[in-house]
C-alpha cells in the first residue's frame, strides 16, 4: 500500500512538528525515512502500555468513567494543547 500525495504531505508535516517537540513528557521522534511511497517514523522506546489498553483494562476491572473523570481528561487535554502551540511558527 502506498500513500496518496496528500496523505504523504500531511505525514511529512506531522513528522516536522514531532521533530520540534522536545519535552520530558512527550515521546521523541528520533528518525524518519521513506521507502516505496511509505513514510516511517521512529520514536523513542516507551515502556508501558497504550491508552486504549489502559481504558479497556480499567473498565474490565470495574473502573467507572464518570463525568468527573472526563473533566480531568479535558483539563489534561487543554494542557497538551498549550504545550503543542508554537507561536510564530503557525503550528497549532
Amino acid at each position: 500500500m502506498t500513500l496518496s500525495a496528500w496523505d504523504f504531505s500531511n505525514l511529512k508535516r506531522e513528522a516536522t512538528i514531532c521533530h520540534m517537540l522536545k519535552h520530558p513528557h512527550i515521546v521523541e521522534l528520533l528518525e524518519t525515512y521513506s521507502s516505496e511511497g511509505m513514510l516511517y517514523m521512529v520514536f523513542e522506546f516507551m515502556d508501558g502500555s497504550d491508552l486504549c489498553y489502559e481504558v479497556v483494562r480499567r473498565a474490565s476491572a470495574g473502573f467507572v468513567y464518570s463525568e468527573a473523570v472526563a473533566r480531568q481528561v479535558e483539563i489534561y487535554g487543554s494542557m497538551v494543547e498549550r504545550l503543542l502551540y508554537f507561536p510564530g511558527d503557525d503550528i497549532h
